[in-house]
């Protein structure tokens, strides 16, 4: 049976030492930990003051209003054990104390202001964000509790951390992370799964590892904006529901990205952001990477009802991220990745061009696309060779009265020779005929041109991973 409490009440009790007064309520352990158990606490108030510097355990409480807890006169610990906060609860005060939750349910918990010496969270489900607050050890989540924290929000800024900040074993409907990692900060975020995974406006000076992710879809999510009209703001939510990975406007530095599929993710974007230094280990990426510099909540609405349509300014922004992660891939070595991202880079490249500007670039990319994939592809070079081979066969066959004309190369008998002829032709430098004049000479000498240029493609595709 939980005991009803007015929070005025409990934090003047609290603040003078007169808990002791609650004997049924209220333990003391050998160490001098205060435990607070089964109330009810109603009203809104402010927890300003506690009577002493060891630790105050609160177990198995409900929280019905809106709490602030403000401490300033002693370095207590608060530990919050099976608590249900149902309306917000705030931290807007610290003294390097510790701030633990274990097993709670928030409606909104917030951690603005203060100092603490260690920040705590397991297994514990609701919203929360954390802003301009110090602290030098932050855990959401752990290895050994088998319950998985589950927010549909996180929100957490970096600026004033310090030490080591760990994110595992968590499911979110949205983690957002944003500020500053100093030179003396680690961030590790294992074992994860999210439905809008966001760094925005990161600076990673220090470390940041990110080590499998995964997309959920357990999370209902909500967007709404006035500046869509009802039918809009369906299909905007309908397309709200997928999952997305964005970098927006960071610089990771040299962060560690490993064992991710990004192909399980609706959308990955990357905009306006420094990856150059980033390594990626085992990383598989999606077909599309968009480049866009959109912030989650503000914009998104409005890409989401123009998919798959792109400015060539998009597409300049869609280049430069293939660009970065090419650069990526050559400092980390990986000659596969960076092949790959750099026909993905070509490909945009080509699409932000505009043919009245740039006709001949267009035209070269393009062709290098068709007949080559840029160097990736084999058999599209060995296709179009024989198929230069076999037009100038047939057009010297039909317009020449040469001995073309007098040899069917469709009779059995005969295809050993025709082949034979076709491999004298595929060969630029086969020697010339004398009795080519005019038309069938221009004919020969252009297949030559075009045979050399994907004869060298076919070398150029079987030497890709020769280093």
């Amino acid at each position: 049976m939980k005991t009803s409490i007015n929070s005025r009440l409990l934090g003047n009790l609290i603040s003078s030492g007169s808990i002791t007064n609650y004997e049924a309520n209220f333990s003391k352990d050998d160490k001098g930990k205060f435990t607070l158990s089964n109330l009810v606490v109603q009203g809104e108030d402010l927890f300003k003051t506690f009577g002493t510097n060891g630790e105050l355990e609160f177990k198995d409480c409900e929280f019905e209003n809106a709490t602030n807890f403000a401490p300033h006169s002693h370095k207590t610990s608060l530990i919050f054990t099976d608590c249900i906060f149902k309306d917000i609860v705030a931290f807007t005060r610290g003294n390097d104390n510790m701030l633990v939750f274990n097993d709670c349910e928030f409606k909104n918990l917030n951690i603005v202001a203060g100092s603490y010496s260690d920040i705590q969270i397991n297994g514990c489900n609701g919203s929360c964000s954390i802003n301009t607050t110090r602290f030098k050890s932050f855990l959401l989540g752990n290895w050994t509790n088998d319950k998985r924290n589950q927010f549909g929000s996180v929100e957490l800024n970096l600026d004033q951390a310090s030490g080591m900040v760990q994110i595992l074993r968590s499911s979110f409907g949205l983690l957002s992370i944003k500020g500053n990692v100093p030179k003396d900060t680690s961030v590790v975020i294992d074992s994860i799964e999210a439905k809008h995974f966001e760094l925005s406006w990161l600076t990673v000076e220090g470390l940041l590892r990110v080590n499998n992710l995964k997309p959920t879809q357990r999370f209902l999510m909500c967007y709404e904006d006035l500046r869509h009209s009802e039918e809009e703001q369906v299909r905007i939510n309908r397309h709200f529901q997928k999952s997305f990975f964005l970098i927006n406007k960071s610089d990771l530095g040299k962060s560690h990205f490993s064992s991710i599929d990004m192909r399980a993710f609706h959308l990955v974007n990357i905009g306006q952001s420094n990856i150059n230094e980033v390594t990626f280990n085992t990383i598989a990426w999606p077909e599309i990477i968009f480049g866009f510099s959109h912030v989650l909540k503000k914009d998104i609405g409005d890409y989401l009802l123009r998919i798959p349509k792109l400015s060539k300014q998009e597409q300049l922004q869609t280049r430069e991220v293939y660009r970065q992660l090419k650069q990526a891939a050559i400092k980390g070595a990986d000659f596969i990745s960076e092949q790959y991202f750099h026909g993905k880079e070509m490909n945009a490249y080509y699409a932000a061009l505009n043919w009245k500007k740039n006709f001949w670039t267009k035209i070269i990319l393009r062709l290098s696309y068709l007949t080559a994939n840029y160097g990736q592809s084999l058999w599209r070079p060995t296709l179009c060779l024989a198929i230069s081979t076999g037009i100038v066969m047939f057009v010297l066959w039909e317009v020449q009265n040469t001995s073309y004309q007098s040899c069917d190369f469709l009779r059995p008998q005969n295809l050993i020779d025709s082949l034979a002829e076709f491999m004298r032709l595929a060969n630029p430098l086969h020697k010339n005929n004398c009795e080519l004049k005019g038309m069938p000479f221009i004919i020969d000498t252009t297949g030559r041109i075009f045979n050399s240029y994907f004869i060298y493609n076919i070398i150029r595709a079987s030497r890709r991973f020769v280093r």
